[in-house]
């Protein structure tokens, strides 16, 4: 009887102890990551009257940043996972220059400067748990907006800085390292889209389409 009753105790607490580590996915969580990321931000000129003047630059370049992270998760069933993620990046190094094409040949004396110093997204996840509940694969898909230094360059200089918004989505995998913590890979496209950047000391407008490629690792604290 006593032993029966033993085993009866100890399979109640392997069931108790498994349900509160699967839950543990559920509810809010605070992050902070490191990254690399390859980025292009490619110019069209235009007059002012709106007619293209054959003046090109395509500015690649990378960089890394530092982020922090804040989201809520729902399980949907009992292995998958829905959540909503806000973030905020530091750019570190992440600027670049390049000399301007006239009818595709480079002309040395314009150039462009391009520097981002902040990005901030917010995303949706959706992902299946395997590995006994304890890995998350998943997919997310959102809002990016980044805060853009653009300088034109000649014999003067004429800068602007401005936040240019578009989409981002990407694939990543997150593992629940113990009941707290977890460690995360993501991997992800962002298009900041087209905006229209002011270059009056050639009496031009350009039409600047930023995107870029990032690769994040991170660390995670779930409540």
């Amino acid at each position: 009887m006593k032993k029966t009753l033993q085993v009866s105790t100890a399979v109640a607490i392997i069931a108790i102890s498994s349900s509160v580590f699967a839950q543990d996915w559920s509810g809010a969580y605070i992050g902070a990551s490191i990254g690399h990321m390859d980025l292009q931000d490619k110019g069209t000129g235009y007059d002012v009257g709106g007619v293209p003047t054959r003046y090109t630059q395509t500015n690649s370049f990378d960089g890394s940043s530092i982020g922090l992270t804040a989201g809520y998760n729902w399980k949907l069933r009992d292995t998958t996972l829905f959540g909503l993620e806000t973030e905020y990046q530091h750019r570190e190094d992440n600027s670049g220059s390049t000399f301007q094409y006239y009818e595709g040949a480079i002309d040395t004396d314009y150039s462009l400067d391009t520097e981002i110093n902040e990005v901030v997204s917010l995303r949706a996840r959706m992902g299946e748990l395997f590995n006994h509940n304890k890995t998350l694969a998943y997919v997310s898909a959102g809002l990016a907006a980044a805060k853009v230094k653009r300088t034109w360059i000649d014999s003067t200089t004429e800068t602007h800085t401005s936040w240019q918004s578009g989409w981002t989505a990407g694939i990543g995998l997150e593992h629940m390292y113990n009941q707290h913590l977890s460690i995360r890979t993501d991997l992800r496209r962002t298009d900041f889209g087209k905006q229209t950047v002011a270059a009056e000391l050639w009496s031009e407008n350009y039409e600047q389409d930023l995107t870029e490629n990032s690769f994040t690792l991170g660390l995670v604290y779930n409540f």
